[in-house]
């Protein structure tokens, strides 16, 4: 029973074919009537003759479909004219008709074009079948206005069908015409060529097929479209089968594949988490030789001799190839780059995948490559570290799984800690600072290390990291950590407070960040006299005034810090009172305050 393909192959071969009986019957009639038909009659017979060829070759062997569904509605389209034209010119109406050879040499010139076209996509399957290098076969009349297609459609067809060779060869030229623009990413994409690249990449049948494979699917894979075509062609669990099996070359384009796929497209992301891909790239963050074992030639139905003997010479010479890239150095340091660029894209604004690779020994194995030589991979490490963080900043899960007693964290946070004591790198800095401030809330009270490292960095001269610096400072500050009056404390014991009321006037940005800050300490007795002595009250009560005071955090924060630091100078105790708007605190002899926006405290 023929496959669905075929069946479709074969209902549209149905309507030209059903077309040309009625042109035949037509020229009849008009030859009766002393009309000349001859020459559509005999175009009609030269199309006949060809789909036949074109169906023969389609039940012959799996073809590439999409250029001949075009060509196919295209020369219905023409014969459905010409035969309107003929049946135009022999009815009753033909003594009302004038005819003139412009009006034939139209219909000359549409048929003309579907032989053309038809002969184009037969020569360019005859190339694909044959040992022919080189599959430059002319324009077509059809791609005549869009002349690219044409060349997609005989590079996509020798990617399906053609020899090994060929194969390698076009699919890295269309890896190349698809890094020159977005428009022919599109082209190849909406002409079905994501397919045959998935079957050339999992099949191979050699290191050279996957690696040509992969190098298109990476070109492609910046477009969302071409993304989420590959997902829909189930492209992914091919993808990690390829990962995990493959020899280290192609390993490396494949774990590239995976970070541009993740990179931009969200599906993609998570789909590769479900299909066990971290497992896998997290396991080639420290090399191990491939032991993937050579795949057999594939059946020889259908293929030449000459193919077939070019198989078995490439497949000769894999096995030394193999051992000779598993010694390379430099191929070792790419794959660890690459999986690393890769675990950072999958675990970007994933708390899933975050689960999944505290589950592996996944953060323990990149907090230990973030100390090292390699920048590229050290910085992808320390950003896939970050992103685990930012995750248990919101995740509770995941913050029962970080504990500071374990191994992986203890790791992780010597590494960070030690980035800030050792790194001149700003890029290295800021994550390792962003980490830690998401890590806040894990730290116990004991680690008065971290926060005297953060306030060291107030001191920078790169306002961009003490911004970050102020940010995470305030994650131990904020009243949602538990031990924020211990940690607030330290920052002011560390004399934290002096930079801070510096870099609240650099820019709106650091004044912003500086001022949560400042309010989260007043909020704390034990601060209020390294505050009042730094005219920390002055600078809030003019920030009320400002336009930051429309921040939702700071229309908050600000009131109460107020409140608290006039009660310290005061002589007052927060906690003895009750504050109701515009009455007095009930205390003889005692200051009464009106905190406007504040609730009881």
């Amino acid at each position: 029973m023929a496959s669905e393909d075929q069946r479709s192959i074969e209902a549209e071969l149905f309507i030209p074919m059903f077309l040309i009986d009625g042109i035949r019957e037509a020229v009849e009639v008009a030859r009766s009537l002393e009309i000349d038909c001859s020459k559509v009659g005999e175009q009609a017979d030269s199309l006949c003759q060809m789909l036949f060829f074109a169906s023969s070759i389609a039940s012959a062997t799996p073809i590439y479909q999409h250029p001949l569904r075009r060509i196919l509605a295209e020369v219905s389209k023409n014969l459905s004219r010409a035969l309107k034209f003929v049946r135009k010119n022999t009815g009753i109406l033909r003594h009302f008709t004038i005819i003139t050879s412009s009006n034939f040499q139209e219909i000359y010139d549409l048929l003309d074009a579907s032989l053309a076209d038809l002969n184009w996509i037969i020569t360019v399957f005859e190339y694909c079948s044959s040992n022919q290098v080189s599959i430059a076969v002319g324009l077509p009349p059809i791609a005549a206005k869009n002349p690219i297609l044409s060349l997609v459609w005989s590079l996509i067809a020798s990617i399906q069908m053609g020899t090994l060779s060929n194969r390698i060869e076009a699919a890295k030229e269309l890896a190349s015409f698809a890094f020159e623009n977005d428009r022919n990413k599109r082209i190849i994409v909406e002409e079905g060529g994501i397919s045959p690249l998935l079957k050339l990449l999992q099949e191979g049948p050699n290191f050279d097929a996957q690696t040509a494979a992969a190098w298109v699917l990476c070109s492609l894979a910046t477009d969302q479209d071409a993304v989420q075509k590959i997902v829909g062609e189930l492209g992914i669990p091919i993808i990690v089968q390829v990962l995990t099996n493959s020899a280290l070359r192609v390993q490396v384009h494949v774990a590239n594949l995976i970070s541009i796929m993740a990179e931009n497209n969200a599906v993609a992301q998570e789909e590769f988490g479900r299909e066990n891909a971290i497992s896998s790239l997290v396991s080639l963050l420290s090399f191990v030789p491939s032991k993937a074992k050579l795949k057999s030639s594939r059946s020889p139905n259908f293929r030449s001799l000459p193919a077939i003997n070019e198989d078995l010479e490439l497949n000769s010479s894999m096995q030394y190839r193999e051992e000779k890239e598993n010694g390379n150095p430099d191929m070792k340091l790419k794959l660890r780059i690459n999986c690393s660029k890769a675990l950072w894209m999958l675990l970007r604004g994933s708390a899933s995948n975050s689960k999944r690779i505290i589950e592996t020994k996944g953060l323990f194995y990149l907090a230990k490559h973030i100390d090292g030589k390699k920048e590229e991979f050290q910085l992808n490490c320390l950003m896939s570290v970050m992103e685990i963080a930012k995750a248990a900043e919101f995740d509770t899960d995941i913050q029962a799984a970080l504990k500071i007693n374990s191994d992986a964290i203890k790791a992780v946070v010597d590494q960070l800690l030690k980035v800030l004591e050792e790194e001149n790198r700003s890029s290295f800095r800021i994550a390792a600072i962003k980490s830690i401030g998401s890590l806040a809330v894990i730290f116990p009270q004991k680690k008065t290390r971290v926060i005297d490292l953060l306030v060291e960095e107030l001191d920078e001269n790169s306002p961009e990291i003490a911004i970050e610096a102020i940010i995470a400072l305030g994650k131990f500050a904020c009243s949602e950590n538990y031990l924020s009056a211990k940690h607030s404390k330290a920052i002011v014991r560390l004399n934290g407070v002096p930079p801070l009321m510096r870099l609240i006037k650099v820019n709106e940005n650091s004044m912003l960040h500086g001022l949560i800050l400042l309010s989260y300490l007043a909020l704390h007795k034990k601060c209020s006299g390294a505050l009042e002595k730094a005219k920390v009250l002055s600078a809030l009560e003019v920030a009320a005034q400002s336009s930051l005071a429309r921040n939702p955090l700071l229309e908050k924060l600000i009131p109460k810090a107020i409140y608290h630091l006039k009660l310290y100078q005061a002589g007052i105790e927060p906690n003895l009172y009750r504050i109701s708007s515009g009455k007095s605190a009930g205390k003889v002899g005692l200051k009464t305050y009106t905190i406007l926006g504040c609730s009881s405290v």
